[in-house]
Parts: structure tokens; sequence; C-alpha cells
């Protein structure tokens, strides 16, 4: 009985800890680039609302699409762990 509450233990600790990712952001809103920190247990909308907050006022109430690496991030209901996401990646709005 205790070996298998040690394996029960170990699979605890294997739990993924978020990471956070510094992320630059390229938009048509902003002449420059911003850059957004976010956790990777964040969700594709949180990063929406973020880039939103950081690109300022032009950007509210605009549909926002991001893609990273020619990939659309989406649904805004996943999370950034499901991505390939890199600290340094550049994101297009």
């Amino acid at each position: 009985n205790n070996n298998n509450n040690n394996n029960n233990n170990n699979s605890n600790n294997n739990v993924e800890k978020p990471d956070e990712l510094s992320l630059r952001v390229k938009s048509l809103v902003k002449k420059e680039d911003v850059n957004v920190h976010v956790w990777t247990d964040q969700s594709v909308g949180d990063l929406k609302q973020t880039v939103r907050q950081a690109l300022g006022p032009n950007a509210d109430g605009r549909y926002l699409r991001l893609i990273c690496r020619g990939r659309l991030l989406a649904p805004d209901s996943a999370t950034l762990r499901d991505f390939p996401l890199r600290n340094g990646d550049v994101l297009h709005a």
C-alpha cells in the first residue's frame, strides 16, 4: 500500500507549472511593437485582453486575431500551453 501512495504523490509533482512568456506584438493599430508578459496557463482570450491593453484605445472594441508562426491562436478558451509559443516570439495582431 505504501508504494501506491508514493506513486500517487509523485504524479502530483509532475503537474506542469506555468511558465512566463515575453512576447512581442506587431500591429497596424500602433506603429511601434509592444511587449506583453503572460503565463502559459492563461487562455488565448486572456492574451487578447492583455494585447488590447498594450495597444491602447485604438484597439478597444476591435476584432482581434493573433497569429504566431503562421498559426492562428484560437479558440479563445484554449490555454497558451496548447501552442508552441516561446519566449521572444512575435505575435501579429
